[in-house]
């Protein structure tokens, strides 16, 4: 038999699950969630005239992720047309080809929905500058006349002598004055922190060839890399 009191407690339990269960019911049909909350993408990319760049290259990745959403390249106007893309950051790389040499650039954007965002890359002023003066170790007078190249780190062997490979791969050539200077302008200054390393080489003509101890050059965005060598060629 059941008695009153235990009667009681559990309907009091019952009718405390039951308001619960209501609540709970209702705090959940007031939530919306909407997971396709979209924005629009639009990338236009310059070239060193300032103009758009037609056949530029487009990557987009999601934020802190090394896969691509997107490769793809601009069209005759110089733009890319992501279309709708979720609500969160994106990281946006563009490249082009300008005097045989690769200028790049990388963005981190933020798509926000509902809303239409056009960025505006321009890889060209991705850039910096050197001016590098050499003097003849054994001398100590400047290098006049002497043919210096300057190699992307990443293009060539650094133990690699072999003249033809450094003229193809040279990215600049330029001549010592006779202060023993040689400048050089617009050098692409890479997407990775907006730095890039070069490698210097130094020859007379085509048929000699030196690296400068294995030396190597950084070229950060907007910034004269400026350093004198004492060059003692080797014998």
């Amino acid at each position: 038999m059941i008695k009153k009191k235990d009667f009681l407690n559990t309907l009091a339990l019952f009718f405390i699950s039951s308001i619960l269960l209501s609540s709970c019911s209702e705090e959940y049909e007031d939530m919306t969630v909407n997971i396709n909350s979209t924005g629009l993408l639009s990338i236009k990319v310059l070239g060193a005239d300032g103009n758009g760049y037609a056949g530029a290259e487009v990557k987009i990745h999601s934020e802190n992720t090394e896969g691509y959403l997107f490769l793809d390249s601009t069209n005759t106007q110089g733009v890319f047309e992501a279309g709708s893309l979720l609500e969160k950051h994106y990281r946006v790389e563009t490249s082009i080809m300008a005097d045989n040499r690769i200028y790049n650039e990388e963005k981190l954007i933020q798509v926000v929905a509902g809303e239409e965002h056009n960025i505006t890359s321009d890889p060209y002023k991705n850039s910096g500058s050197a001016s590098l003066y050499f003097i003849d170790g054994y001398n100590d007078v400047v290098m006049q006349g002497v043919n210096v190249a300057l190699v992307l780190e990443s293009k060539v062997d650094p133990f690699d002598y072999e003249h033809q490979n450094v003229l193809d791969n040279a990215y600049f050539i330029g001549e010592t004055d006779e202060n023993g200077n040689v400048s050089f302008d617009n050098i692409p200054s890479g997407k990775l922190r907006n730095i890039n390393h070069y490698m210097i080489y130094l020859f007379t003509d085509e048929n000699e060839n030196m690296f400068l101890n294995s030396t190597t050059i950084t070229v950060r965005k907007n910034r004269l890399y400026s350093k004198a060598f004492k060059v003692f060629w080797l014998q």
